[in-house]
């Protein structure tokens, strides 16, 4: 009971945060465009409090499920502040501000994280070899399994990578190894090979590493925001990816509906806030795309009809039309999200299998 009521906690938390976002979104651009907004509202109606300031309505509500915007003359014309009675370019602006604040808020969490977190870099030890391949240089200079490669003209060796380096640009020139064996070290003389037979390297050694160290670096803060466009850009490319899978049948899209999110949101939670914020990031991206989908009842779906009345030279369908027609479109994307809950979240939770991969 308790990890149910962290669950919905957590995803209440979540969700209010991303639609709030949203909201604000088409409250900022609205007042900027100079169309008159009514109510900004937190939650969902029952109202239990509000305050006016400037002629607006701040409303606290009793369902914590986000937020809403109330502008005024949505669908009266005749209303010069009003939002129907705007151009078209202004309500396109308003329409999809919603989903601009939420691309914000992905990027803004992206580059703080980019900015706190370190990444990894390198990872260096002990290089210490396995084999000696008969005939090889290696066997020729005397090298023995176990010995600890320690130097090579100098230059410390702290990995298999960076050895591979320093042999390449030495290959078929003498070049002077410092080897530990045991603790004792030994200085050797060898030319790697330029052209080595197959399965053997330049010195003929097969290597491994011991006593590994992982290195890591904060990004510097003038480069954390361009690592969240590039975090985001590659969010865009999955989606694409995974699109493209879905019309040639070779991809099995994993979808997930409230109840999943919920359970994601949770397992997100107990992994840690950084888990967590992440999690924020990457459902306010899909909130914005999922938003902008020409899907009638989302925001995208009323941006045909002010193509359609461009087209017609400022002839808009009638609202009843318009209006019929983005509540079949609500009513078929409830009745999804009710497939989806049934038939692929419920199952899941009852499965006991987590959302999220492991490690």
């Amino acid at each position: 009971m308790i990890g149910f009521l962290f669950t919905a906690i957590v995803f209440i938390g979540v969700l209010s945060v991303l639609v709030l976002v949203h909201e604000i979104g088409h409250y900022g651009a609205a007042r900027l465009l100079g169309v008159r907004v009514r109510e900004l509202g937190v939650g969902f109606p029952p109202r239990v409090r509000a305050i006016n300031r400037g002629g607006i309505d701040y409303s606290i509500n009793a369902l914590p499920f986000g937020g809403f915007v109330r502008l005024h003359g949505e669908e009266d014309t005749t209303q010069p502040d009003g939002f129907a009675g705007r151009s078209i370019k202004v309500r396109a602006a308003i329409i999809v501000s919603g989903a601009a604040m939420n691309l914000a808020l992905a990027w803004v969490i992206f580059t703080v994280i980019a900015a706190v977190v370190p990444v990894p870099t390198d990872v260096i030890g002990d290089v210490v070899v396995r084999d000696v391949a008969v005939g090889s240089p290696a066997e020729s200079a005397g090298i023995l399994p176990n010995d600890l490669l320690d130097e090579l003209n100098g230059v410390e060796v702290v990995s298999p990578n960076q050895l591979s380096v320093l042999i390449r640009e030495t290959s078929g020139q003498q070049v002077t190894l410092r080897v530990l064996r045991g603790l004792v070290p030994i200085a050797i003389q060898l030319a790697p090979r330029v052209e080595p037979p197959p399965g053997e390297g330049a010195m003929g050694v097969s290597i491994s590493m011991e006593n590994a160290t992982l290195l890591t670096e904060r990004t510097p803060m003038w480069k954390a925001p361009i690592n969240g466009v590039r975090t985001m850009i590659a969010f865009f490319g999955l989606v694409a990816q995974e699109v493209r899978g879905w019309g040639s049948g070779s991809s099995q899209s994993d979808f997930a509906g409230p109840v999943g999110i919920a359970q994601i949101a949770g397992e997100a939670a107990r992994n840690g806030f950084l888990d967590l914020i992440w999690l924020v990031g990457v459902l306010s991206l899909n909130l914005a795309v999922l938003n902008l989908l020409p899907v009638p009842a989302l925001d995208g779906g009323r941006l045909p009809f002010l193509a359609l009345e461009a087209i017609r030279g400022g002839r808009r369908l009638p609202t009843r039309l318009e209006g019929t027609i983005h509540f079949v479109g609500f009513a078929v994307l409830i009745g999804l999200i009710l497939l989806i809950t049934i038939t692929v979240d419920i199952p899941r939770v009852f499965s006991g299998d987590p959302i999220l991969p492991a490690g």
